[in-house]
């Protein structure tokens, strides 16, 4: 079933400030006891995994011990963030992530800011029966909405905002999705 959802989302992220360890087992604690605080006071039908312009994977001694590139990073970091909101959940929540740091068109590539080693690979971390992936800045012809459609993975798609106008930015996007399928 095909509808229309039109979101509005702000949020601000640095990319050049400090850089944390994805693998860092404070993290790991800090997620388990982020989601156990939400589920606890609210039952939410799903969640975005915000892993969006992370300018620095893979630069501590941890990281670059256990994985070969920064991809493989991100896809074990992806894919232990969805094991955990499922495994401290009782609803099951639909998840969802931006696309940007597992698409190939986008940032998931070779020599990506401050990443050290390519980001390709990253995508291994979506599971598609776990999680969707909001697709943004799709000023490539569809390419990236085919991409994650031939993986399976449901879509949503957000409009880039930062076009000067957002919402025409949004209809184009969903104008070039509607013919594809798990959009």
């Amino acid at each position: 079933m095909n509808s229309t959802l039109r979101v509005t989302y702000y949020a601000v992220s640095t990319m050049w400030s400090d850089s944390i360890s994805l693998t860092h087992p404070s993290v790991q604690k800090y997620m388990v006891e982020n989601i156990l605080a939400i589920n606890e006071n609210y039952m939410y039908d799903g969640y975005l995994l915000d892993y969006s312009e992370m300018g620095t994977i893979r630069n501590d001694a941890a990281a670059t011990s256990r994985f070969n590139t920064a991809g493989q990073e991100l896809a074990w970091s992806i894919s232990n963030a969805v094991d955990i909101v499922r495994n401290h959940t009782n609803n099951n929540p639909k998840l969802w992530i931006w696309d940007d740091m597992v698409n190939p068109y986008h940032n998931a590539h070779d020599e990506y800011f401050l990443a050290n080693g390519t980001v390709a690979g990253s995508w291994d971390g979506l599971d598609h029966s776990k999680i969707g992936v909001m697709t943004w800045q799709l000023d490539d012809g569809g390419k990236s909405l085919q991409w994650f459609a031939a993986k399976g993975l449901k879509q949503i798609v957000a409009g880039y905002y930062d076009t000067g106008n957002g919402t025409m930015s949004g209809e184009k996007d969903a104008s070039e999705a509607k013919r594809l399928r798990n959009i």
